[in-house]
């Protein structure tokens, strides 16, 4: 079941109000999936139900979808997933933290451009086979 994030988390006021720090809630949420391959909130805990979990921000990070991911991969999370919108990080200091900086830096995007090239060649040599 899909719930719109303004329907769960209010805007300032108890008003929704969809924007940036939605979808900066969003990529939070996102990148726990990603780095865990489960869901940050789930229905399996009988005394609270998943939706007071996103509310109260109620989540854990269990050793074993964790343990390979770094500390650094987390903090950025938990600043993403904060439940009051004035304190979650901005695009602005998320683009900052430590862990983008480090995933992304220039000699990371030159390694990410040598293995789309690798194995396919440079656009010249494909279109130099597909002529052949």
């Amino acid at each position: 079941m899909m719930i719109p994030y303004q329907e769960v988390l209010p805007g300032k006021g108890g008003g929704s109000q969809y924007g940036m720090q939605c979808d900066l809630w969003s990529i939070g949420a996102i990148l726990y999936v990603m780095l865990s391959g489960c869901s940050p909130f789930d229905d399996e805990d009988p005394d609270m139900h998943i939706l007071d979990q996103v509310k109260q921000g109620k989540y854990e990070f269990p050793t074993d979808n964790w343990k390979h991911v770094g500390e650094e991969a987390k903090d950025l999370i938990r600043k993403l997933l904060q439940v009051d919108p004035r304190k979650r990080y901005t695009l602005k200091q998320v683009k900052q933290h430590p862990w983008i900086r480090e995933k992304f830096s220039s000699s990371s995007k030159a390694t990410i451009r040598k293995r789309r090239t690798r194995g396919n060649g440079s656009t010249e040599q494909r279109t130099k086979r597909q002529k052949e």
